[in-house]
C-alpha cells in the first residue's frame, strides 16, 4: 500500500485511476522514478500530450493475471511517427537505468473489462 501511494505521489495521473482498479495492480513491473527519470517522464508527457508511466525494462510478468497490468486497464495512446521518435529518444536515455516508458491516452480512459474465463485462449 505504501508503495502504491508513493507512485501516486510521483506520477499524478495515477490518481485518476479508481482505487478499486489501482490498488489491485501489480506494482512489481513499475519503476519508481527518481528525480532524473521523473523529469524525463514529465517532459515526455508535455511533448506527447499524453500520460507516461515508468516501467522496469524487463518487469512485465506474463504469468500475472491480465487485470493486474496497467496496460490491460488503460487505453494506450496512439502515437504518430514524430511522437514515436521522441519516445524512442527518451527511452535511449532511460535505458541505462533499466527504465522504459509506456504512453497512455489523454484524457485517461479505462478499458472495459471482460470476463476472461469466457475466452480460454487468454
Amino acid at each position: 500500500m505504501k508503495l502504491a501511494l508513493e507512485f501516486r505521489k510521483r506520477i499524478p495521473f495515477l490518481r485518476l485511476i479508481p482505487d478499486k482498479v489501482y490498488f489491485d495492480l501489480n506494482f512489481d513491473e513499475f519503476f519508481l522514478p527518481d528525480d532524473e527519470i521523473n523529469e524525463l517522464r514529465k517532459s515526455l508527457e508535455s511533448m506527447l500530450n499524453h500520460y507516461v508511466m515508468t516501467y522496469k525494462t524487463n518487469g512485465f510478468d506474463d504469468k500475472m493475471p491480465k487485470e493486474k497490468h496497467l496496460c490491460f486497464n488503460l487505453e494506450i495512446a496512439e502515437l504518430n511517427v514524430r511522437q514515436m521518435k521522441i519516445l524512442s529518444d527518451f527511452e535511449s536515455i532511460a535505458k541505462r537505468k533499466g527504465v522504459s516508458f509506456c504512453v497512455y491516452r489523454k484524457p485517461l480512459k479505462l478499458v472495459p473489462q471482460i470476463d476472461l474465463k469466457a475466452f480460454p485462449r487468454y
